[in-house]
Formats: C-alpha cells, sequence, structure tokens
C-alpha cells in the first residue's frame, strides 16, 4: 500500500476547503438574489439595522405637495475656517449680527452660498412643495439660509444651533429643548414647515426619533441638503428619508418638459 506524502495530503485538503467555500459563496449569492426577486421592494442590503427604509424620492416629493410634513435644511455654502466654533459661539454669546462682523466669512454664507439658499426657494415653488412656518437657527448661515430662500423667518430657536457650540453642562438642555420644537412647531394645514439648520443638529440625537433615524447614520447630508421629517398624532417623531443633496429633491420633484422653456437662449 502506498502511502500519500504529507504535503500531498496537506494541499489535497486545502484544495477541498477552498472549493467548498465557493460553493458556499455561490450559494449564498444565489439565495440573497432569489429573496430580491421574492420581494423588489426590499431594500438593498446597507448594513444598519434598522434600514433605512422609506418612500421612493419621487414619490415623496409628490407627498410633500400635500404639505404636513418638517423639511429641514442644512444651510448654504460657508468658508471653512478650522476655528468657526469660536466665533459662532461668539455671535451666540454677544448676540452680534455677524454679517456686519470682521469674521463674518467664517459663519455666513459665501456668495455660492447665497445662491444656493436661493435655489432652495426656487426649486419648493417650481416643485409645487408649498411653505408655511419658516424656522431658523440663529447661526448667520442658517440665518441667511431662510431669509434669502423665503424672503422671511417666522421663529428663530437657539436649540437649532449645530451641537459643537454646546458643552456637557448645557448639551442636555439643548437636545430637550430641540426635542420640544420638532414636536410643537407649527405645521400648518396644506403646507410644510420649513427649517434652515445645522446637520449635526438632528444627527447627533438619532434617540428623538421613534422611527428612521437609520437615515441620519448615512452620513452627512451636504450643504442645502436636507431631512424630511414626520409627525404623528402622538407627536411623535418619525425621519421619512434625506436627500443628500438639493439637486436630488430638485430632479424628483421637478419633471422636465422634452422642450426647452420658452424664453431659453437659442445657439
Amino acid at each position: 500500500m502506498t502511502t500519500q506524502p504529507k504535503h500531498s495530503r496537506t494541499q489535497a485538503l486545502l484544495a477541498f476547503l477552498a472549493g467548498a467555500a465557493v460553493v458556499a459563496a455561490v450559494a449564498l449569492a444565489s439565495r440573497a438574489w432569489q429573496e430580491r426577486l421574492d420581494n423588489p421592494a426590499a431594500p438593498a442590503a446597507t448594513g444598519l439595522a434598522d434600514g433605512p427604509q422609506g418612500p421612493a424620492p419621487h414619490e415623496l416629493a409628490r407627498m410633500l405637495r400635500q404639505g404636513g410634513y418638517i423639511l429641514y435644511f442644512r444651510h448654504g455654502q460657508r468658508q471653512k475656517w478650522d476655528s468657526v466654533i469660536a466665533f459662532d459661539v461668539h455671535e451666540l454669546a454677544t448676540g452680534q449680527d455677524a454679517s456686519q462682523s470682521g469674521y463674518r466669512d467664517a459663519v455666513c454664507l459665501t456668495p455660492q452660498g447665497k445662491e444656493e439658499a436661493r435655489m432652495i426657494g426656487a426649486t419648493l415653488a417650481l416643485g409645487a412643495i408649498p411653505v408655511g412656518h419658516v424656522a431658523a437657527s440663529p447661526v448667520c448661515r442658517a440665518r441667511q439660509t431662510a431669509q434669502l430662500a423665503f424672503g422671511r423667518i417666522d421663529s428663530m430657536h437657539m436649540a437649532l444651533a449645530h451641537t459643537p457650540v454646546t458643552n456637557p453642562s448645557n448639551a442636555q438642555a439643548f437636545k430637550d429643548a430641540l426635542g420640544t420644537l420638532l414636536r410643537d412647531i407649527p405645521i400648518q394645514a396644506g403646507t410644510n414647515t420649513v427649517i434652515t439648520a445645522h446637520e449635526n443638529t438632528l444627527r447627533n440625537h438619532l434617540d428623538l426619533f421613534a422611527s428612521g433615524a437609520a437615515w441620519l447614520k448615512l452620513g452627512m447630508v451636504q450643504e442645502t441638503g436636507l431631512f424630511v421629517i414626520r409627525r404623528d398624532a402622538q407627536r411623535q417623531l418619525h425621519m421619512v428619508r434625506s436627500f443628500p443633496t438639493l439637486g436630488d429633491l430638485s430632479s424628483a420633484a421637478i419633471t422636465l418638459p422634452l422642450e426647452p422653456a420658452r424664453g431659453a437662449a437659442s445657439r
């Protein structure tokens, strides 16, 4: 009887294990594909424990035309000063109008940011998405975003300031005030309430939401991106979806004709 060399037996075992791994991987992929075929509405895997799930962007845009939501926008572009928190804290602590200060470039909108703010208002108007109450963070760039987008600010709330301006002595109070604001802010019939503020104000408080917090775990929305929030009859908050950029909302809400609009420049 011939004895197989030890290294040959090891090679055979490794080959067998590699083959088994390939078979297992193919089986798992096949099962996952079949599950997608059986349930095409199921969201693709995201690595998040609870979703995210929600209406498709164009369907949500249609729903927004009926009103009843909170549209939480991140402000337009600002210059990225590393020391911006110091200037934000100074503005909020003193009540100074930062747009008239020497540090306005740190905390207020750039020329691009001002155009982006105006485009927020134009996008909602073209998309026939009605706006009711307009609220803003007291930080310069958020105030300017609301004013340029809608021509008004109906209420301003310190609780909407971004979380780095807080510290352990007041962070919980700011969080509680934010929750109360979102639960109580008026939503006028047939309109959506708009908030212009800061992205991390929501993302650092996931537990304010009874559902949909997975949308906040996807990462930052860009400047002028937004979150759509629903408030139920029990005043619980539900994150419906995020639009990472204003362009995402624009393409979902506005259906372009095949012919150029009247007045478009001709070549």
